[in-house]
């Protein structure tokens, strides 16, 4: 049985903007730019052909930020293959300390005990930087005698320990045979350590190191590999010499997104990628869900880019040109610019065609990689992508880079044409560069004119007069969290915590991505998820897992919707209990009362005595002559809407139905333009129902979220919400199932067991509320007024 306690919130306040600790400023202070010989060369790239990459870099491409010449996987075999690896009988060369060292068969520089250091001169010589790639732990041929270690082991330089004293682990990546995993110890961290003070001895600038992260690992197999990326981190402070830390292969898993960006200058989104359409679509999610760790000295890493000519002698299909068309071309650029992702060039730089060369020189374009903020997604629809950066001031004061990006296959007249500049917080008119063909036009009045081709994409600089609307806040992320654990975040509520002075979001979290889980276990077996916002509800990260015990909750598994409330000082969860993991919903279920001083650690005061054995989802709101209302949804009773009252929050007098035209459940109570409003989820969006004394409940005909959006995890019907009422303003944040749509909308797989959380701005109108969710929703919560005790830190604003 899990506990619920898993990540621990006190653990959760690492900022990803952080330098890795011990650096003083960022290592990488813009994303890398060079070139990498996998794509092009595989496993058996030589000396001369490293030299003539960097010289071409050189004379072609160092003017425009392109710097560090990295050589890929085994440089040190002598007998290399590819397609597929020599496994049968590599011949590796090490130094007498069981280090690895560069083939001299392929790297002539390096005979001697020289190693790159030759090479990398040379490379530092024309202006450039060095980098080389590492697979993660211990070379076999160290340790084991039949791969050639003597039977003693290596002695590792400057320590009392042999290669034999370091604790192997696993048994290395899944699809490379070379290495042993290391487990962290005195003896592992001599090894690391002795072996950065050579690669800092030959000039070595850059280091990618293979295999920390496992996109093929079973369930209960490790997918990250933490001390590793320790040890390495830690290795490289004690060299002596700044050297940049890549982490590889992807998907890095966001679960560990505070970790990789406190110890690494750049790490992998997604498994290797390569010269395919439907590749490349995938990335835009990928660096959309990396954004809240993007900045300085912290790069999530898109992967290298297959352009120009591949695969001479490459690990992926036969010896080509790009097969990108010249607009995917572009539409690669576009994306790894816009959103700041490292640009390692794959191909082979002196025999590309001058059209890469053109694609990948274009200062304009690039100066949007290097010199751009605060990039982030938009809008995604279901055909077309828009990002924006901020320019910086000393190119355009007040400017945004702009990208659209057409995700039709064909010609398509649902593609829209224009772009409103509200989006991006401008109004006309505008001043508009188009940083592709350098094209300058004004736009009066209106939208901006932004078509593109299928598959294709445009980049602007635009600058105009800030929009009226800007005021009203940022627009939120669609969608709006997705949590990177369990893929399974539903029913939110949102709340001020006034110890972080933050926004906090309480979420369940659904074992959504955990395969092969029978039933509905998958709703089952994980503790309560909780998000922070320090931008007003715009944008939202992972910072931990609710933290609980005492009665009704101890040992228990399983803990649904909570309800998060602040009266007189004091903060109350009302969080729904199942005891235990089940496969159907035939089963008790309870809602526990627990109190906290800090919203980080809960004690229960123990279940409620409510209706029956089956209550969920507890709705708290004080009445307006004193005491206060419970909602819940009694499920023994046609999942119809209960209600209880209390003087203390502590004693509770159940008073039966309080809503039963029709089964629902989530309830959520508030107050705003002069009514009391209740919202349940009826599984055809939200029923909304008005009352003006917290009794006699009317409802609308119309249900919110009922018919799907056209953003981003949006084109399904809305789920269990919380409402969040700022002034006269009220959000409504609620989640989806995306991948219950379409032919595969029944199935019962991880795409349809997903969840995530959307936010939407409410209107009312004649007693009706309504909303657009395919409208962007600028959010900017405040916090409420400390001077008022009893303030709810929840969706109903200040007390009556």
């Amino acid at each position: 049985m899990l506990s619920q306690v898993q990540l621990g919130v006190a653990a959760l306040l690492v900022a990803a903007a952080l330098p890795a600790a011990g650096q003083e400023r960022p290592l990488a202070p813009t994303p890398p730019m060079g070139w990498n010989s996998w794509d092009c060369y595989g496993s058996s790239v030589t000396e001369e052909e490293v030299r003539r990459n960097a010289e071409f870099m050189a004379e072609h491409l160092a003017d425009k930020g392109w710097e560090y010449v990295v050589v890929d996987i085994r440089w040190t075999v002598q007998n290399p293959s590819t397609r597929p690896y020599n496994q049968t009988d590599p011949q590796f060369t090490l130094d007498d300390h069981g280090r690895l060292v560069p083939a001299p068969n392929r790297f002539p520089s390096s005979e001697g005990g020289a190693g790159f250091e030759p090479l990398a001169d040379d490379v530092h010589s024309l202006g450039l930087k060095f980098g080389i790639h590492l697979m993660r732990g211990m070379p076999r041929a160290a340790v084991e005698p039949r791969w050639g270690a003597p039977e003693a082991g290596y002695p590792i330089e400057t320590s009392a320990f042999t290669t034999l004293d370091v604790p192997l682990t696993d048994e290395g990546a899944v699809w490379l045979r070379d290495m042993r995993g290391v487990r962290k110890s005195e003896a592992s961290q001599a090894y690391f350590d002795s072996m950065f003070r050579l690669y800092a001895s030959w000039g070595v600038d850059f280091v990618k190191v293979d295999d920390l992260n496992n996109p093929y690992a079973s369930p209960g197999e490790p997918n990250y590999y933490r001390d590793e990326i320790e040890m390495l981190q830690t290795a490289i402070e004690r060299c002596g010499r700044p050297i940049v830390l890549s982490t590889s292969p992807g998907p890095t898993p966001l679960a560990h997104a505070d970790h990789i960006a406190s110890h690494a200058d750049l790490w992998r989104v997604s498994n290797d990628f390569w010269d395919e359409w439907g590749a490349l679509e995938r990335q835009f999610r990928q660096l959309h869900l990396w954004t809240p760790y993007r900045s300085p000295g912290h790069w999530p890493d898109g992967d290298m880019l297959p352009l120009g000519r591949l695969a001479i002698r490459g690990e992926r299909g036969g010896e080509r040109s790009t097969r990108f068309s010249s607009d995917e071309q572009r539409t690669l650029m576009t994306a790894w610019c816009i959103a700041q992702s490292p640009l390692m060039f794959g191909g082979d730089l002196p025999t590309s065609d001058p059209a890469t060369i053109a694609l990948i020189s274009n200062s304009d374009v690039l100066k949007v990689n290097q010199r751009g903020s605060n990039a982030r997604q938009l809008l995604r629809t279901a055909n077309r992508i828009v990002w924006s950066s901020d320019a910086p001031d000393n190119v355009a004061p007040g400017g945004k880079y702009v990208a659209v990006f057409n995700l039709n296959d064909t010609a398509d007249e649902s593609f829209p044409q224009r772009l409103d500049p509200a989006l991006f917080d401008l109004s006309a008119p505008l001043e508009v560069r188009d940083l592709w063909t350098g094209e300058e036009f004004h736009v009066a009045k209106g939208d901006l004119a932004s078509p593109a081709p299928p598959h294709g994409s445009r980049l602007f600089l635009v600058t105009g007069d800030r929009a009226a609307s800007a005021e009203l806040g940022t627009i939120a992320a669609k969608p709006l969290y997705t949590d990177p654990v369990f893929d399974g975040a539903a029913d939110p509520v949102v709340v001020w915590n006034p110890h972080r002075e933050r926004w906090w979001m309480y979420f369940t979290n659904r074992r959504a991505n955990q395969p092969d889980l029978p039933g509905v276990s998958w709703v089952h077996g994980t503790p309560i998820g909780i998000a922070e916002s320090d931008d007003g509800g715009a944008t939202w990260t992972r910072v931990g897992d609710l933290r609980a015990e005492g009665p009704g909750v101890n040992g228990e598994a399983t803990f649904w919707a909570p309800e998060v409330v602040t009266f007189g000082g004091k903060h109350h969860l009302f969080l729904t209990v199942v005891p235990g993991v089940f496969n159907d919903w035939g089963h008790p279920r309870r809602i526990v009362h627990l109190t906290s001083d800090d919203l980080q650690n809960w004690r229960s005061q123990g279940p409620l005595d409510l209706a029956s054995d089956r209550v969920i989802d507890a709705c708290v709101y004080p009445l307006p002559d004193g005491g206060y209302r419970l909602w819940y949804n009694n499920e023994r009773d046609r999942k119809s809407i209960y209600y209880a009252d209390s003087e203390d929050l502590f004693n509770w007098t159940d008073h039966g139905e309080a809503v039963g035209d029709q089964s629902g459940e989530g309830p959520k109570v508030f107050r705003w333009r002069d009514a009391y409003w209740m919202v349940t989820d009826v599984w055809d969006g939200l029923a909304v129902y008005r009352s003006d004394d917290l009794q006699s409940w009317r409802r609308q005909p119309e249900n919110l979220l009922r018919d799907p959006g056209r953003g981003d995890g949006d084109r399904v019907k809305g789920g269990h919400p919380d409402v969040v009422v700022e002034n006269d303003r009220a959000y409504l944040f609620y989640f989806t199932h995306p991948g219950r749509r379409g032919s595969q909308a029944s199935d019962d797989g991880p795409e349809q067991r997903r969840s995530l959380i959307q936010v939407v701005e409410l209107t009312e109108r004649g007693g009706t509320i309504s909303c657009d969710r395919d409208k962007p929703t600028r959010i900017r919560l405040t916090p409420p007024d400390s001077r008022l005790s009893d303030a709810k830190t929840t969706r109903s604003g200040v007390a009556d």
